[in-house]
Formats: C-alpha cells, structure tokens, sequence
C-alpha cells in the first residue's frame, strides 16, 4: 500500500501473488515482493518501506535491500511486541525519532495493508467457490 501525507493513495495500491517463494516461507515471499516492486522503475519510490513484522523480517529485507543498492529507511512493526517499531542494526537515532512520532500512521498503513490483503484474497476466494 502507498500513503501519501499520512493518508492511503488506493491507486497506487498493488497486489503481487506469490509466485516463486515456497509456500510459507515468510522471508523469501517478502523478498519476492520487494524485488518485483522495484523491478517496476516506472513506479516512483518510496521515502520510507514499512514491513509488518521484526527483526527476522526486517534484517532479511534489509539485505535484499542493500543486495540491490537500494538505499530507503527500512522498519517494521512487531505485532508479537506490542507493535514495536523494530529497526535495522546501525539506523541513525534521528530516523529512529522520526519514526516514533508517526507510529499511529505508520499502524494504518499496517492496517490498511492487511485490509487490502484480506479484500482481495475474499474475492478470490468467492470466485473460485464459484465453479
């Protein structure tokens, strides 16, 4: 999902079905992900990714991040410590900062993923209860 000025921007949501990563494998769905969405350089960049999960979650796609030479603030959100903001090791105290004051923005973006998650699969759900 994309925000823009603290508020979802549902154009520029996407949906990306797994298709390499086994499944249930968290760590490399997540790098699939992050992959395919900057294979897109026609869609701009965001100032800031947020994943929903820790530290695991976080360092694994701080890697896949750093593999690519791309360098934008990473975090997430850790459900199983009470929505923890969890951070790669060596992030600046400044970001850190920054980001403890837009936490309730960054929980809807969490939010508004999920919602966005659970709607589509919902539908794909329906349509192939269909047949």
């Amino acid at each position: 999902v994309v925000f823009i000025d603290g508020r979802p921007d549902k154009s520029q949501h996407r949906l990306f079905k797994i298709k390499s990563a086994p499944a249930n494998d968290d760590l490399d769905s997540l790098a699939e992900i992050v992959n395919r969405r900057f294979n897109h350089l026609e869609w701009p960049w965001p100032s800031i990714i947020l994943v929903d999960g820790g530290k695991p979650q976080v360092d694994f796609i701080f890697s896949v991040l750093k593999n690519r030479q791309i360098n934008i603030p990473l975090l997430g959100i850790s459900k199983l410590q009470n929505d923890k903001l969890v951070f790669p090791v060596k992030t600046k105290a400044a970001f850190k900062d920054m980001a403890e004051t837009i936490k309730n923005i960054l929980l809807q973006a969490r939010e508004e993923a999920h919602r966005f998650a659970i709607n589509f699969s919902r539908r794909r759900r329906k349509k192939y209860a269909n047949f």
